[in-house]
């Protein structure tokens, strides 16, 4: 079975980096290294957008200048153990296709999410991820101005 580890500071960074500009998007990189078996991926490092970053409602622009300067520290610290994993990024909504090897072929199925507010005194647990129910439709009904789904 496939496994993620996550060192659990890395984690703390990227949920204090997505509090600190909610409701804002916000992102940045994971580092870390593959397993000799490819099972098992470790997050080791985490860099966050960058100080000429750009935060909006629904979009958000790294400053790359920054993540790759970043990128070059970690990987010359840690003597190469530490490389490129992906992106990691916060949203109002996300999307994830999460892929099951078949046969001869990948189901890809879709995750959705969105942020809900909560009523907490905890700054940790003012919002939270509720998962949606996925529908598939074939066409919209009726005319352009209406909003509503078949």
């Amino acid at each position: 079975m496939k496994q993620a580890w996550i060192l659990s500071g890395v984690l703390d960074q990227i949920r204090n980096e997505a509090e600190s500009k909610t409701p804002l998007e916000t992102g940045g990189l994971l580092l870390g290294y593959w397993s000799a078996d490819n099972n098992n991926v470790v997050i080791t490092d985490m860099v966050g957008p960058g100080p000429l970053a750009k935060h909006r409602k629904f979009t958000y622009k790294p400053d790359y200048s920054f993540h790759q300067q970043e990128m070059k520290r970690i990987f010359n610290e840690n003597g190469g153990m530490s490389t490129y994993l992906g992106d990691w990024h916060s949203h109002p909504i996300m999307l994830v296709l999460g892929g099951t090897d078949k046969d001869d072929f990948t189901e890809w199925t879709p995750e959705i999410w969105m942020i809900s507010p909560q009523l907490s005194i905890f700054p940790w647990l003012r919002w939270d991820y509720v998962s949606l129910k996925v529908n598939m439709f074939d066409q919209l009904c009726c005319s352009k101005k209406s909003s509503h789904f078949v």
